[in-house]
């Protein structure tokens, strides 16, 4: 009798957690599968909520979610393989710690950490968290926002990779609102914001100062008052966030006619209405790109049905932004866009990719799912040149044939013309070449890869020729002293040139 009453006790617990557990929506049952220990943390948030439903409802957005989510960070290590404990935040600024660390730690190693959410976020976190956005949400600032707005732009504990700052909500909104407590219309703050940071913020974008390219967590960059673009749009969504501003990242992946990336903010109004800006401007309002961005993505907390990332393993896809599942493509809302049909080059890949051409190498900045070796890429920037790529064994290959896609949103095929050969001249261009004396200069092709068709030093005149070149194709003159800035060009009927 003791053994079967042992057993019956045993069967009732076992339902009790089974009938407990079946009370949990299916997707958050399964982000809590994954949770190994912390799970009793993730349920202690839930059940804090219970009885709470639009809460609840957001506790549960956050859970849904947060297995696509991490921290990346760089961990100092010793000669001897042990982790230097050393804490910036100790010091009185931030020039005192980099001094610190010269000093006392000049022989360390950077390593980069990952750490999951799931594994790592506390039940106290995310119910002070969901409070406190909750109680922005119900003031004039934020009345306006839908629950599922409210959600995704300002509920996130979160903006994107950076460190977890369990704190950064509280301190931000305590600080922030002695300058900023009177303001109740998001724009007019968002400006103040702006016009905060233009005076506090130093931008380390033209030093490259971010030599391990991992976001500040909102301690850091709060404490350093410096960063990188990223940086910068990270500091100024936490300060609005943290106001009651509904904010998000938004983020061109690789300019397409010129080199490098840039990331903003974007704000929604009291009417509804996306207000994009760059963080220092000192009136927000009047964004507008001044280039072609090939892409212009924003980044959302929620996981997105429609990326590729849903569908592949990260090795499957380049290393890009497209290992994430969360954000969604906004170019039209920035450029004139046109979808771009692409004939592929054969091969078994499921998907293909699109890439600009940026600091001197095809940077993928887009897919397009790949059936009877067709594709169409969708919602690209007009005014580019674009090449499809495939990703395979670590490995963008060529599949395709570059593709102009022309302002008025048609498009040209450069397929090498080997058999109509061209004269080219190349005079010199303000903004793209400057010849100098005694240097040599290489004129390459393109036909799946770069082809060298010759190499000149410049002489009198200031300009060069190359003869009996193969004509439809793209062009690219390197010079000897070249810093991975210079830009392709195609070559008109009439023999002018066009850079890209």
């Amino acid at each position: 009798m003791k053994i079967h009453r042992i057993v019956f006790l045993s069967l009732c617990s076992l339902i009790s957690v089974c009938l407990l557990a079946s009370t949990y929506p299916s997707d958050i049952e399964s982000v809590l599968r994954k949770s190994g220990q912390n799970r009793k943390e993730l349920e202690r948030a839930i059940e804090h909520f219970r009885k709470d439903k639009q809460k609840q409802e957001a506790i549960f957005f956050l859970i849904r979610n947060m297995d696509i989510h991490y921290s990346e960070y760089i961990e100092w290590k010793a000669p001897d393989g042990k982790t230097v404990s050393f804490n910036e935040l100790e010091y009185t600024t931030y020039k005192e710690a980099v001094k610190a660390f010269k000093t006392n730690y000049s022989s360390a190693t950077a390593y980069r950490q990952k750490t999951e959410d799931i594994r790592n976020v506390t039940a106290d976190f995310l119910i002070d968290n969901v409070e406190r956005a909750f109680k922005k949400w119900k003031s004039p600032i934020a009345a306006h926002l839908s629950f599922s707005d409210f959600c995704e732009y300002l509920l996130p504990y979160r903006s994107m990779t950076e460190k977890l700052d369990p704190t950064w909500r509280k301190k931000y909104e305590n600080h922030f609102s002695q300058n900023f407590q009177r303001l109740k219309d998001p724009f007019i703050l968002a400006n103040a914001v702006s016009i905060y940071l233009d005076k506090t913020f130093f931008s380390t974008y033209a030093i490259n100062s971010n030599a391990y390219d991992v976001l500040l967590s909102p301690s850091q960059v709060s404490f350093r008052k410096q960063g990188g673009c990223e940086d910068l749009a990270n500091y100024c969504l936490f300060i609005l966030r943290s106001q009651g501003v509904a904010t998000s990242f938004d983020y061109v992946p690789a300019w397409a006619t010129s080199t490098g990336r840039h990331m903003w903010n974007t704000i929604i109004d009291k009417h509804g209405r996306r207000v994009s800006f760059t963080a220092v401007e000192k009136e927000i309002g009047k964004f507008k790109l001044k280039r072609e961005p090939g892409k212009v993505i924003r980044f959302t907390y929620s996981k997105q049905p429609n990326t590729v990332a849903s569908c592949l393993s990260i090795n499957e896809i380049p290393d890009s932004y497209m290992r994430s599942n969360n954000y969604i493509d906004v170019t039209d809302d920035y450029w004139k866009c046109s979808d771009i049909p692409s004939d592929l080059f054969p091969s078994t890949q499921k998907y293909a990719y699109i890439t600009v051409f940026n600091g001197m190498q095809w940077r993928p900045i887009y897919f397009g799912g790949v059936k009877n070796n067709k594709t169409i890429f969708k919602n690209m920037a007009c005014g580019a040149i674009y090449l499809p790529m495939y990703y395979k064994d670590n490995k963008l290959l060529t599949a395709g044939y570059p593709i102009l896609l022309k302002q008025n949103g048609t498009t040209d095929y450069l397929k090498t013309d080997r058999k109509n050969k061209i004269d080219i001249i190349i005079p010199e261009k303000d903004h793209y070449l400057i010849y100098r004396a005694n240097k040599t200069y290489k004129l390459y092709y393109w036909d799946r890869k770069w082809i060298l068709c010759g190499s000149k030093q410049i002489q009198s005149k200031r300009e060069l020729s190359f003869s009996n070149i193969p004509s439809n194709t793209l062009y690219i003159l390197i010079p000897e002293y070249s810093k991975g800035k210079e830009r392709p060009f195609t070559v008109h009927s009439d023999g002018t040139l066009l850079y890209w």
